[in-house]
């Protein structure tokens, strides 16, 4: 029996709250296993992960929902069931070989790969600031640029964690590293990119007729935030070349975890000037998922950085205008539900 739309709103957004990866793929024995790949040169990291028990009951409540209408809003909102159903089934396979999902995010083209290695070639690494802030000044810095907009309800937690920095819109919650370090362009990189996008899409998407416009289920939407994100700190001056060179690097930690194990991506990052420890970051991020990471695959998604940035440079230099994809979190071929006055146009844009 078809349901509502505003019934099957309320189930995605409600799975959708349930599915956050970034909290079910951080290995619970990170540090562990950092100072063993660390202290072998032929060790391969072994990740654990907290469990999922309601993959099946989640997957039964996805598959009860039947859409029926055919026009815009009825095609995403399959799309979004498509996608969550292919969530909790990654999450459901997490620590096999079965885990990767290159249909949740793509992967990146050999033209992402060679522009990747292109920015690696005339970017070269420049040393860290000398002045360094903590996490904690950190979530100050959030917390005054949450206050001018005039949002509230908003969490900010330090807690251990893979990301430096990671934004829960359905959960209305921001999470730090603890141990993460911040320059000062890093803070104002932080604040255009997670605030100026990340939070401001989600509050713009809560103002929609559907919810699931604040979540982070539609497909597509990642990269058009991402590259957003992406352009919001260049603009802000805030796109450093270390930044850039992080975007670059994990295309190509995706690029060679497709094709080999957390030693050979970890090896060929360090032909292009990272660090040891941010090569074996950026490799942790595409290898979680995995128990044994000396297997192909992981968690294919970091390239849509890059991806995302490239994208909205052309659609900028064809004529076209960002400030429609600040009405929720779409992806860019959504524009036109904003410019057909399907959903509403973005209440707060971005304040620099």
């Amino acid at each position: 029996m078809a349901a509502p739309l505003h019934v099957v709103d309320r189930v995605l957004t409600d799975v959708s709250k349930s599915t956050w990866m970034i909290a079910y793929l951080k290995p619970l024995n990170l540090a562990e296993e950092e100072k063993a790949f660390f202290a072998s040169s032929n060790y391969t990291p072994k990740f654990t992960y907290r469990s999922f028990p309601r993959a099946d009951a989640l997957k039964t409540r996805l598959e009860a929902v039947n859409i029926t209408e055919r026009n815009s809003l009825g095609n995403i909102f399959r799309e979004c069931k498509d996608f969550l159903l292919r969530e909790v089934k990654v999450l459901k396979n997490r620590g096999t070989a079965r885990f990767t999902d290159v249909q949740l995010y793509g992967t990146p083209s050999r033209s992402l790969v060679h522009a990747a290695k292109d920015i690696l070639k005339h970017n070269p690494r420049k040393p860290p600031s000398q002045k360094i802030y903590t996490a904690t000044q950190l979530k100050r810095a959030f917390e005054q640029e949450l206050h001018k907009y005039g949002f509230t309800g908003w969490t900010i937690a330090i807690k251990p964690a893979v990301s430096r920095v990671a934004v829960s819109p359905s959960k209305l919650g921001v999470i730090i590293k603890d141990t993460a370090m911040f320059s000062s362009t890093d803070i104002k990189s932080m604040i255009v990119h997670e605030i100026g996008v990340h939070v401001l899409r989600a509050m713009n998407g809560e103002r929609q007729q559907y919810q699931i416009f604040a979540s982070d289920s539609i497909p597509g939407y990642l990269p058009t935030e991402e590259g957003l994100a992406s352009l919001n700190e260049k603009k802000a001056g805030a796109l450093t070349s270390n930044r850039l060179r992080r975007f670059a690097g994990r295309v190509l930690s995706v690029a060679g975890a497709l094709k080999g194990g957390f030693r050979d991506v970890y090896n060929e990052l360090l032909k292009y000037d990272f660090t040891p420890r941010d090569a074996f970051m950026l490799t942790v991020r595409a290898k979680r998922g995995l128990k044994d990471t000396s297997q192909t695959g992981g968690f294919i998604k970091d390239h849509v950085y890059l991806q995302g940035k490239l994208e909205l440079e052309d659609f900028v230099a064809h004529g076209g205008k960002l400030e429609p994809l600040y009405a929720a979190k779409i992806g860019l071929h959504h524009i036109g539900l904003v410019e057909q006055g399907i959903l509403k146009p973005p209440t707060w844009l971005p304040r620099f």
